[in-house]
């Protein structure tokens, strides 16, 4: 049995319904395949499991009421570049937000170079077509002076 494993957390609002075309989306993988599917939340305390076994979709859902999952992935550049400098809060995570205030400013100040975005939403009015010009007046000449 296939194991997929999201690293970006989880919406845990949602359902089979919500989670199955995530599937698709970002783990490019058919929800219907038999696969198993593995999701967390953003505070890595629960975990939801999304598994089509022929008839139907079973979702299931560990909650931890102390701690956290260990070893998961991490998500961001911020991140990464967190865990690689060492700089982590005294419970051992990461420091993330210091990371992405970081990340953002090398660029502006033109000492680091970013990945392009991976999806740029398509803006539809610079796509638009332009108006055709309208006749107001049939036979009636105009003249600029």
């Amino acid at each position: 049995m296939r194991i997929l494993l999201a690293v970006e957390p989880a919406d845990f609002r949602k359902g089979i319904d919500g989670l199955a075309p995530r599937c698709r989306q970002r783990l490019k993988a058919d929800p219907w395949s038999g696969a198993m599917f593995v999701f967390s939340n953003k505070r890595r305390k629960a975990l939801k499991i999304l598994v089509y076994d022929g008839q139907g979709f079973w979702l299931c859902q560990k909650r931890l009421s102390q701690g956290r999952f260990p070893g998961w992935p991490p998500a961001t550049d911020s991140t990464k570049l967190c865990l690689a400098w060492n700089w982590v809060q005294a419970n051992g995570h990461p420091r993330d937000m210091v990371c992405r205030g970081l990340l953002l400013g090398l660029p502006r100040a033109g000492l680091i170079e970013l990945p392009a975005p991976r999806f740029v939403p398509p803006n539809p009015l610079a796509v638009r077509a332009q108006p055709q010009p309208m006749l107001i007046c049939p036979g009636i000449t105009w003249s600029a002076r």
